[in-house]
């Protein structure tokens, strides 16, 4: 067995080498989604983690549930969640989005034991926003830094971990990531030994504003690092310049985890062509008709 995670394109070797054929299913986080994405051919999937409960079980405290803040009652639990994936043999990787510290502390016995299995012989991804990023003040919570990486090298060795900064998606269209938000998280992978590639999940229209250092964050870390580019349904994405980005790196450093309909945006540029001349037509008639009255 290897000592070190297993790299997304040598397990799923069809995409050779070109990690923007990788295919998700986002937040899967019910046993009625989790079985939809093990049915499905998407090849990773991502779920979030949250401390919270199992619906129907009554009080007691907190444990490891899958769902997205605020919600906090689930019908699957992680452990169930690991279960399934393992029992249904289904090649598929994995993505925990672990979305708070009390989170992570409820989970990390459970993944150590998952990872430790023989039969664990797939991509599992370990992601948290451990640093305040672009649009984000003071008072937003992430997950602790330092024992967020030190926990994944010391318990989680076979894993990838996918270290974020939390964002304001809302803002991408005048955000970027600075030189500072670059360093910051250098020296936090530095300082807790983490000697393998990660993959940084940049959200992608603040990305697009960030060509030189996201650049120069890939190319100056361990070869093998990616970006994982995503967003939310109707966020704000420069699609030029996040081609840009993703010419200049290459595909074989760059996932894209985008809306189905943003996706395809960005790899038919003619069709966002089509989009931007609808809604400036329509906003025409708009104003042709209020010009009239």
């Amino acid at each position: 067995m290897s000592n070190a995670p297993l790299e997304v394109w040598r397990y799923f070797h069809e995409v050779d080498h070109d990690l923007t054929k990788i295919t998700w299913f986002h937040a899967c986080n019910s046993r009625s989604l989790l079985d939809q994405a093990l049915a499905s051919d998407v090849m990773m999937i991502e779920a979030d983690i949250v401390a919270g409960h199992l619906a129907g079980a009554g009080g007691g405290p907190p444990l490891a549930v899958m769902g997205h803040p605020p919600t906090t009652v689930s019908d699957l639990s992680l452990e169930q969640f690991l279960d399934t994936v393992l029992q249904r043999h289904r090649a598929k990787g994995i993505k925990l989005d672990f979305k708070t510290t009390a989170a992570f502390r409820a989970s990390e016995n459970i993944l150590e034991q998952f990872l430790a299995r023989a039969e664990v012989n797939f991509p599992v991804w370990v992601n948290a926003d451990i640093l305040r990023g672009p649009g984000i003040g003071p008072g937003k919570e992430v997950v602790e830094p330092h024992y967020f990486l030190r926990t994944c090298v010391t318990k989680f060795p076979l894993a990838t971990i996918s270290p974020g900064w939390a964002v304001n998606p809302n803002a991408s269209q005048t955000l970027s990531y600075s030189s500072m938000n670059i360093d910051e998280m250098t020296s936090l992978l530095l300082d807790s030994h983490v000697v393998f590639p990660v993959t940084f999940p940049v959200h992608a229209g603040i990305a697009a504003n960030s060509l030189d250092t996201l650049t120069n964050l890939v190319h100056s870390s361990t070869d093998g690092t990616s970006l994982t580019l995503w967003a939310g349904q109707g966020q704000h994405i420069d699609y030029d310049k996040l081609r840009q980005l993703i010419n200049n790196l290459g595909k074989d450093k760059v996932f894209v985890d985008l809306p189905q309909d943003m996706s395809e945006k960005l790899w038919n540029p003619h069709q966002e062509s089509k989009a931007n001349f609808a809604v400036a037509s329509s906003a025409l008639t708009l104003l042709s008709f209020l010009f009239v009255l």
